[in-house]
């Protein structure tokens, strides 16, 4: 299962997931923003504040480096 193929939380927006997806893939919080269609201070926001935003963030960077890691 790929990160596109996620069911994203209910409590996480459409631009939340999309923003997640590129915060995990490297992006800045600019960047990740920019994907989203929102400002850079929202992604800060979600990213201090938002706790089922941080939570699905780093559930996806857990399964990105077990899938890493898995590779290996």
């Amino acid at each position: 299962m790929t990160e596109s193929d996620q069911i994203r939380p209910p409590e996480v927006t459409d631009k939340q997931s999309i923003a997640i997806d590129a915060l995990v893939g490297g992006a800045t919080h600019r960047e990740a923003a920019e994907a989203a269609g929102v400002q850079r201070t929202t992604v800060t926001s979600w990213c201090n504040h938002h706790i089922a935003f941080i939570a699905e963030l780093n559930l996806r960077r857990r399964q990105r480096l077990q899938a890493v890691g898995d590779k290996l």
